[in-house]
This record gives C-alpha cells, sequence and structure tokens, in this order.
C-alpha cells in the first residue's frame, strides 16, 4: 500500500497520460459545497498492490482523488519490469457534501467506499464499492447507498452487479419514512459445489413506511435470503 501527494502536478499530467482523462476540464465540490475547477493542487494519489487478473502478472491500482468531487480508479499490470495500463478505468463522481446522508454517518470522509473480494477463484480479487447519496435539503429527504461489484480484465473493468442496499425517505422534521423502506446486505457464500466461485448473499429487509427506528424494524421483520450466481 503506497500513499503520496508530493509532486501532485506531475501525478496528474502522469494520470492524464495515461487514461486520457483531462482533469483540469472537470469540476468538483469543496466542504463548503461551491463548485471548484479540478485541478492537481487538490490530488490524492494511492497505489493499492492486488492480483486483479488472477494469473502469474502483479497489478496495481491507481486510485486518485479530488478533493470531495472524484474518485478515478485505474488498474495496471505488470510484466517484464514493465507497467501496462489497461486501458479501463472506474470514474465515480462523488455526491456533492449537502446531497449526503442525513440520518446515518457514512463510514469516513467522501461518499464512496470499495474493497477486494475473492469471488472467481483463491488470488483473483474484485472490486466491491459502495456508493452515498440522498437528499438533505428541502422537506423531503433520503439516505441512498448502493451496491457494485467490477471485475478486472485484460479488456477492461466489467461492472457485474448493482443493487440497491439502503433507501429511506422522509419529510423533515418528521422521521418517519414516507415509502417503504429498503435495507439489504450483501456478503460473499461458497459456491454450490465448491468454495469457489462465490455466491452473493443478499439479505433482503421489506421495512414498512412508518420505520422510524431502523435497527428494531430489522430486528422485527423476516429478511428474504437470496443467493446470486456472479459471471
Amino acid at each position: 500500500y503506497h500513499y503520496g501527494r508530493s509532486h501532485a502536478k506531475l501525478q496528474c499530467t502522469l494520470a492524464e497520460h495515461l487514461t486520457g482523462v483531462y482533469f483540469r476540464a472537470l469540476y468538483f465540490y469543496d466542504e463548503g459545497g461551491e463548485p471548484r475547477q479540478l485541478g492537481p493542487d487538490k490530488l490524492r494519489a494511492y497505489i493499492l498492490d492486488r492480483n486483479l487478473l488472477g494469473d502469474e502478472t502483479e497489478e496495481s491500482l491507481l486510485v486518485l482523488t479530488f478533493g470531495n468531487g472524484l474518485y478515478l480508479l485505474a488498474p495496471f499490470t505488470k510484466a517484464a519490469e514493465q507497467w501496462t495500463y489497461l486501458g479501463d478505468h472506474l470514474l465515480v463522481r462523488k455526491p456533492e457534501p449537502h446531497s449526503g446522508p442525513c440520518r446515518t454517518e457514512a463510514p469516513g470522509k467522501g461518499y464512496f467506499f470499495f474493497n477486494f473480494a475473492e469471488i472467481f477463484r483463491a488470488g483473483e480479487y474484485a472490486l466491491v464499492g459502495r456508493t452515498f447519496g440522498g437528499q438533505c435539503r428541502g422537506v423531503s429527504r433520503s439516505d441512498d447507498i448502493r451496491f457494485y461489484i467490477w471485475r478486472v480484465q485484460e479488456d477492461g473493468i466489467k461492472r457485474i452487479y448493482e443493487d440497491q442496499q439502503v433507501r429511506f425517505v422522509y419529510e423533515s422534521p418528521d422521521p418517519k419514512a414516507v415509502e417503504p423502506a429498503v435495507a439489504n446486505e450483501f456478503s460473499f457464500a461458497e459456491g454450490a459445489r465448491s468454495a469457489f466461485p462465490k455466491r452473493l448473499k443478499k439479505v433482503a429487509l421489506q421495512l414498512p413506511p412508518d420505520a422510524n427506528d431502523l435497527k428494531a424494524a430489522r430486528a422485527n421483520t423476516k429478511p428474504e435470503v437470496t443467493f446470486i450466481d456472479l459471471q
């Protein structure tokens, strides 16, 4: 795991050259909710080493973040001491801060989070991500969390699953839901006949519209369990 902020302008120029994305033409929202032009001064660069293709080559994921506005994830593979860009990337625009979750707190700064999971075979990692959004202004407010799985392949990044994880809509100042709430939980289970490939286990809870206490509503609601084969 590597972290770097120095030489931000050089890193930004390098990322533009490798990915073809012209960052200075984009915008993000700062901590005060004001739109700002994207520039190298807001760049944070991370490199995460994982085997993304499941073969003998070594891969790394370049993660670029710009203020509160944007995540870029670009995979590279290493063969014969040469790093090669796989030619695809994920560009995730985070919601502006004023549209973040109201009733729940996101686990950290920003509104996009991801980790790695071995799904198809041992030693091959896929990306598991969650986007946190919603509406916190005005009378109608909501929390909205979506769940994603991406697989990195030689020809690019393939989204293999997307679903709603949390959806809670209410009218301020009354905290009771005005629509049926959605609360899904996701985890990975062993395949039908072997440890791999993993199946996605979805535990779905259809909560009543008056569920102003999500924790209590979950405890009193019978879940519906589904196993999903991923391809």
